[in-house]
């Protein structure tokens, strides 16, 4: 996947929604893949990087990043995109991280 193309699935703005999507495309959910559930996440995040802008949902109160990790040691031909959810509290001006969904495609 290109960063452009990953983008504009973040542009749904709704984690299920993204994770449904990207699981259309082919991506699988680490959490629950036997080979990738123990993978170790220094060795994801220190491998080639990519990164979304933030988006924003219509309500204002959740925004969304992704990455795209490459050439990772162990799973070279693997690519990895890790989708990171934050609240958004506007009155004290803070972003708090909800959840971080790993996905995988071979």
């Amino acid at each position: 996947m290109q960063i452009e193309q990953l983008q504009e699935v973040l542009s749904i703005a709704d984690r299920r929604a993204i994770v449904k999507k990207l699981k259309a495309l082919g991506y699988g959910d680490c959490a629950r893949d036997k080979k990738y559930r123990d993978f170790l996440l220094p060795v994801i995040f220190n491998s080639d990087e990519q990164s979304t802008d933030w988006t924003e949902n219509a309500k204002g109160d959740r925004h969304f990043k992704a990455y795209i990790f490459t050439n990772v040691t162990g799973a070279e031909r693997t690519t990895f995109i890790v989708l990171e959810t934050n609240s958004i509290d506007k009155d004290n001006d803070i972003s708090r991280s909800l959840a971080i969904d790993i996905l995988f495609k071979e």
